[in-house]
Order: C-alpha cells, then sequence, then structure tokens
C-alpha cells in the first residue's frame, strides 16, 4: 500500500528562556483552544529505589496548592469556570503537567502548568493529607487483575532495575515519605533546564514565547539538594511471573518482550503493528480470538517505549479455565504474522494508525503532550512531519521483519494475575 506522503502547514519551532527552560511552539491555524504541556525530565525510573513513588506522589501534591491558587479548589475553580481542562502524568522517564483553555484565555493554560511546576507550596499538612489518597491508590491496584499483571510485567522485563519499580511506588516507601524528603527530590529535579514547556494552538512563536516568559521567566533554580544513593532492587530474572488472584473470574496476562532506549526504537513500525494485532475492532485479536474463538474478551497494546529502556507487546484477559489455551492462540497468531501478513489486514493497520496520528497533531493540547514527549527523549526532529511520515512509509516485511526480530521466542516474557495455573506449561508454550 502506497500512500501520499501527509505535510503539516506548520512545523515545530525552538526557542529558550535566559533561565534554561526549553520552549517548543506548534501553531494550528484557526484553532479556538491553547494546548500547553510542561515537561520535567525526571519519572519513576530515576527515583532511588527507598524512595520509590516519590516522583508520583509529588505530582499528586503539587495540586494541593501554589503561591497563585493555594487549593485544589481554587485551582480546579479558575480552569473550570473558564472551559479548560487540566491534568498531570508521572512516567518511568519523565513527569507532565497539562493545561487546555479557550484561546481568549491562553494565559491560563500557561500559568497553571507553571504553578504546579515552578511554585508548589509542598506543606507538611499537604503530604499528611495526600498521602492516604495515594496509599488508597495503590490498595486499589492491588485489587486490580490488569495492574497486577501489568506490574508483574515489569518485573519480567527490567528486573533487578528502577525501571521495574511501579510508578506508584510501595506502601512501605510511601509511608516513610516525609515533607523534607519530597522538597528535596522537588529541589534537585524541578528545575529550568530540566524542563520542556510546549505549547500549540492559533498563536505565533513569539506570543507562546511571551507567554512562557510571563509565566517561567522569573523562574530560579533552586538550592541543590544531595539525593540518597540508589539501592537497587532484587528481583530474580523470570521469564514467567504469576500474581495469584484466586477470587478472579478472568485471568489478565501481559505478553511482550524488551526494546531499547527510545532513540534505538522504530516508532513507525511499532504503531502500525499495534494497531494490526491488537487496537480497534479490526485488529486480530479483536477478530480472532475476541469474536470468532471466544478465547479472549478483552485486549490492548502495551507500549512503553522510554528513555532509556523499554516494552513492547499486549494485554490480554481469557477466563481462567481457558487461559492456556488463549496464550497458546495468541502465540500462534503471532508466529503466523511472521510468516506474511495479509494485504486488507496490513491495509487496515496502517490507515488506523495513520489516522490516530493525524488527529493527535490537530488537537492543541495532544499536540502539546507529544512535542513534550519528543523532547525530553531526545529527538531532534520534533512535531507531525516526521512522526506521520514514519508510519506512511512502513511496508509489510517491515512488520513481518520485527514481528520475527522483536517476539522471537527466545525473548518474550508473559506475566498473568489470576487464579493459580499451571506455570510451567505457559513457559512449555513461550519456548514452543
Amino acid at each position: 500500500m502506497t500512500l501520499t506522503a501527509t505535510k503539516f502547514a506548520t512545523v515545530p519551532n525552538v526557542a529558550q528562556l535566559p533561565n534554561g527552560v526549553r520552549i517548543i511552539h506548534l501553531a494550528i491555524p484557526s484553532s479556538v483552544a491553547v494546548g500547553v504541556s510542561l515537561g520535567v525530565d525526571v519519572g519513576s525510573a530515576d527515583e532511588p529505589a527507598q524512595w520509590a513513588g516519590i516522583a508520583h506522589f509529588l505530582e499528586h501534591l503539587v495540586f494541593r496548592g501554589t503561591e497563585a491558587y493555594p487549593s485544589s479548589t481554587a485551582i480546579g475553580e479558575a480552569v473550570e469556570s473558564i472551559g479548560g481542562e487540566y491534568n498531570a502524568f508521572t512516567g518511568k522517564s519523565y513527569t507532565q503537567f497539562i493545561c487546555s483553555t479557550p484561546k481568549s484565555h491562553g494565559h491560563l493554560s500557561a500559568l497553571i502548568p507553571a504553578e504546579l511546576v515552578a511554585r508548589p507550596l509542598l506543606r507538611e499538612v499537604d503530604v499528611s493529607d495526600e498521602r492516604p489518597v495515594v496509599l488508597q491508590e495503590i490498595a486499589l491496584g492491588e485489587d486490580n487483575s490488569w495492574q497486577r499483571a501489568i506490574r508483574a510485567f515489569e518485573q519480567v522485563m527490567w528486573p533487578g532495575t528502577t525501571m521495574a519499580q511501579p510508578i506508584i511506588g510501595y506502601v512501605e516507601t510511601l509511608q516513610r515519605l516525609s515533607a523534607r524528603d519530597v522538597r528535596e527530590f522537588w529541589s534537585a529535579h524541578y528545575t529550568p533546564r530540566n524542563t520542556v514547556f510546549a505549547i500549540a494552538g492559533d498563536l505565533t512563536l513569539a506570543e507562546g514565547v511571551d507567554l512562557a516568559d510571563r509565566v517561567l521567566g522569573s523562574w530560579s533554580p533552586p538550592t541543590s539538594t544531595a539525593i540518597p544513593p540508589s539501592v537497587t532492587p532484587s528481583t530474580a530474572p523470570s521469564r514467567v511471573r504469576w500474581e495469584v488472584m484466586d477470587d478472579r473470574r478472568e485471568a489478565v496476562f501481559a505478553l511482550g518482550s524488551a526494546v531499547g532506549p527510545w532513540n534505538s526504537v522504530p516508532h513507525g513500525p511499532l504503531a502500525v503493528l499495534s494497531t494490526l494485532i491488537a487496537e480497534g475492532e479490526g485488529s486480530l485479536f479483536a477478530r480472532r480470538l475476541v469474536r470468532r474463538a471466544s478465547l479472549l474478551h478483552q485486549t490492548g497494546v502495551l507500549a512503553w517505549l522510554n528513555r532509556d529502556a523499554g516494552a513492547f507487546g499486549f494485554t490480554s484477559a481469557a477466563r481462567p479455565d481457558l487461559l492456556e489455551r488463549a496464550v497458546a492462540a495468541s502465540l500462534e497468531l503471532l508466529n503466523a504474522q511472521k510468516r506474511g501478513i495479509k494485504p486488507s489486514d496490513f491495509k487496515r493497520a496502517l490507515g488506523y494508525a495513520r489516522g490516530e496520528a493525524l488527529r493527535q497533531w490537530q488537537r492543541p493540547l495532544d499536540a502539546a503532550t507529544q512535542l513534550c514527549h519528543q523532547a525530553l527523549m531526545g529527538e531532534s526532529d520534533l512535531g507531525p512531519d516526521a512522526d506521520v511520515a514514519a508510519i506512511e512509509s512502513v511496508r509489510s516485511d517491515d512488520l513481518e521483519a520485527l514481528l520475527v526480530h522483536q517476539l522471537a521466542k527466545e525473548h518474550l516474557g508473559i506475566a498473568i494475575a489470576g487464579p493459580a495455573g499451571d506455570e510451567q506449561r505457559i513457559e512449555q508454550l513461550l519456548n514452543s
């Protein structure tokens, strides 16, 4: 299948404030909204193991109050009263704070993330009030078979490293964290030179730089503090991990393999392979293993592509008594694609992946988030043209080669959450 190359009307612009904050700007003509993502180059993989979960905890805490907005209610009312939205998320490699508002309130889309990153209060009372919230989130995750499977998959992919730590942390580490610990972590990592300000919408580069300067130009690096040395977690290597949850009526499994750092990964082929196998109603897993064979009842893609290491695979759920058959059928389907992908399947997957990318780059908040992501991953070719071109250039044999290399049986690992079963049999299936 050959596609006409897509070219966007504008390309990103790059600038920098005197204090070191990097600015990435993308004009989206006629957009009625402005989207901003303020990204900090620190995530859960950068934490000392004895502080596991502190990056995510800090992301929560900043919403408790800032210099301009002393409470979470004040932040919410400021954004929601003008029809905006805001959020934040912590990953393995970075943390992002995002906000989008109507164009007429564009200043607020920049101010809210700037307040959260550069001017949080981080009070003792905030720590004591927010800790139970995160501990409850951990408890809920313990009762969620999907989250348990994904956590176990991290340990399969990255044993003995901070990459295997859950982003949310552990009960024991969260209970020990103090307000002083959080402030030290913030001071060490939340600095202008560690921050990317990405903005997208119907505005010029000069207007974007002016917004960034107004909300972050006076931000000075905090006094550097010492972070405790990391202690390597002790996680034994294993190809199969089973989180036993005997009270469940489903068994969730995550199947895949490790990939290299962000800049070594073939992003276009991986995006198309994701849509071929498990994204959308026309994906192979959905058509063949959900609707036709009734072996699975839900599927998804795991594409954790991080700055220093990544993983790629698929998540699925099956009845416990059908688990072995479901895993075997999944492996058989993947192996069949190595021998040749049907043209109609490839056409659907390529179109689906291309459409997802095109739509993302037309939405200001999504575009700002992706620009921030690219910059924090160390990409030099930023923006939609390179992103979409990487997908449009994919050919069917690229996917077959990727399957042969990336999902070879010697690379595969699996994590399961559900009633106890035959672990040796699952490992035999991986090796068959």
